[in-house]
């Protein structure tokens, strides 16, 4: 059965990743609105992503050669 909450939705995409994000928060429906996934290195963002559909940001760290940047990610 495909996952049918926020929270269930985040432990599998923990799984696809393999990483466990630094910060995740909830609105008081059980909504993940912020997902912090800074210095994971990962190769790509699985596209799991956007089933959280009240997730306003998500803050990414890419290492870009030598050089490291910050993307910001709106979702809105």
């Amino acid at each position: 059965m495909p996952p049918q909450t926020d929270r269930e939705r985040l432990a599998h995409f923990v799984e696809l990743i393999d990483a466990e994000p630094r910060e995740a928060v909830f609105d008081d429906e059980g909504r993940l609105i912020e997902l912090n996934l800074i210095d994971l290195n990962l190769p790509y963002l699985p596209n799991e992503l956007t089933q959280f559909t009240a997730l306003k940001f998500s803050k990414l760290r890419w290492k870009l050669h030598p050089i490291s940047k910050t993307i910001w990610l709106v979702m809105k």
